[in-house]
């Protein structure tokens, strides 16, 4: 299995994939930072909850837009799943051409909302709307 949270300034949203197929789909507060071990039960109790064996938790994928939490996403990670998470963040290889004048200012959900568009409808001309707490007007 593979466990993938997306932290934004509000939520941080989790989802649970067997293969191909999304098993757990699940929420939570992102406001208050949470120690690494209170991240750590979270995940693992969020998975028993729902029948699954955090055991069988194979890879963990982190994309966050929030960096003060990276610290605690990891060492949770560590700890409760005995593994390094993977971090999509600015920087890594995606196979995308980033073209903005400063590629590590781009943000992780942009790279992960470009790189699913891309996947998704391949070799097309794709718009991406994404509005997160940080949207003001």
């Amino acid at each position: 299995m593979i466990l993938c949270l997306d932290v934004g300034n509000s939520q941080i949203y989790g989802g649970v994939f067997k293969g191909e197929d999304i098993v757990l789909r699940f929420r939570k507060s992102s406001r208050n930072g949470q120690s690494s071990d209170e991240t750590g039960v979270f995940l693992r109790s969020v998975l028993k909850e729902n029948g699954l064996d955090p055991e069988s938790v194979e890879k963990i994928a982190i994309c966050t837009v929030v960096p003060e939490s990276l610290h605690s996403l990891k060492n949770a990670s560590r700890k409760y799943f005995g593994g390094e998470p993977f971090v999509l963040q600015a920087g890594v290889k995606t196979g995308l051409k980033i073209k903005y004048k400063n590629p590590l200012e781009v943000g992780a959900d942009r790279i992960a909302n470009a790189i699913a568009a891309s996947q998704l409808f391949p070799n097309r001309n794709i718009i991406i709307i994404d509005f997160g707490t940080a949207t003001t007007f």
